[in-house]
């Protein structure tokens, strides 16, 4: 129930983040008429002499096409033909801008939705009020939510505790329930231990607690657990990374639970309801 007002806020936060998506995208998929707009201003500047006054149109050769078409290039006649050439410069010009500007955005909104994505996935998993207290910690360090009061008084925020599986063959394997715990699993796990994570989606990091090489079957066992606490839980062949644990990088600047890795073999999980 405490977490409802949060998932709430995060399905909102995370419809806005696709709505500016799309505006970034068409902004990029109007490139060719960007191009467009450079393309009649040199025509035009090369052709000045052919434009008459208060003309509407002009039909000249595009020397930039190899095939070297006729096209016609409307003109305002309230400009001069310089003007007009110039009006098509500054189009091309602000659209340029335009466009860095979405690819520049583009890059913080997947980063974005990747932490949206994954704090509604983490909220699942959420059984105990210092759970959903990682949660917003994570999402307040992001931005996403403003500082409780009460939270800044707190010296230290308490830990949650991740899920903890027994393999059939005794080994210990480990499930982070949210981002902050995702960090702290792997982050203190050791080189050569097994981590894993469902392929490109939001999840749980994994890590098998043991140095020595997991068998088939708890490497299994660990994968449907990597499969069943991530989003792509209802996946009929869900993609499970795994690699050592050493192999697993986090960056300075990224959000709790975002990591990089290397050196991994990929396992197809499909659960069933007997999993």
């Amino acid at each position: 129930q405490k977490s409802l007002g949060l998932q709430k806020h995060l399905k909102s936060a995370l419809e806005r983040t696709e709505k500016k998506k799309a505006i970034m995208l068409e902004t990029l998929a109007n490139a060719d008429q960007t191009e467009q707009n450079r393309i009649y201003g040199d025509l035009l500047t090369a052709n000045l002499h052919m434009i008459g006054k208060g003309q509407e149109t002009i039909t000249l050769q595009n020397y930039y096409d190899e095939a070297l078409p006729m096209v016609s290039i409307p003109l305002s006649t309230r400009l001069t033909p310089a003007q007009n050439a110039q009006s098509y410069y500054k189009k091309y010009r602000k659209a340029k801008v335009a466009e860095q500007y979405a690819a520049q955005q583009l890059l913080q909104i997947e980063k974005d939705l990747a932490l949206l994505e994954g704090s509604l996935d983490d909220l699942e998993k959420c059984e105990t009020s210092t759970d959903l207290a990682e949660i917003r910690y994570a999402l307040t360090e992001s931005g996403f939510l403003r500082p409780d009061a009460s939270q800044r008084k707190k010296k230290k925020l308490p830990e949650g505790k991740p899920y903890r599986f027994t393999a059939p063959d005794g080994t210990l394997i480990e499930v982070g329930k949210n981002s902050i715990q995702n960090d702290r699993l792997t982050l203190h796990a050791r080189g050569n231990e097994t981590w894993l994570h469902a392929q490109n989606i939001p999840g749980s990091h994994v890590i098998i607690r043991s140095e020595n090489e997991p068998s088939d079957e708890t490497l299994l066992y660990a994968a449907k657990l990597a499969a069943y606490y991530s989003k792509g839980r209802n996946h009929p062949a869900l993609p499970v990374d795994y690699t050592k644990r050493k192999y697993v990088k986090k960056s300075a600047n990224a959000v709790a639970g975002m990591v990089t890795y290397t050196h991994f073999q990929t396992a197809i999980i499909g659960l069933t309801a007997e999993d």
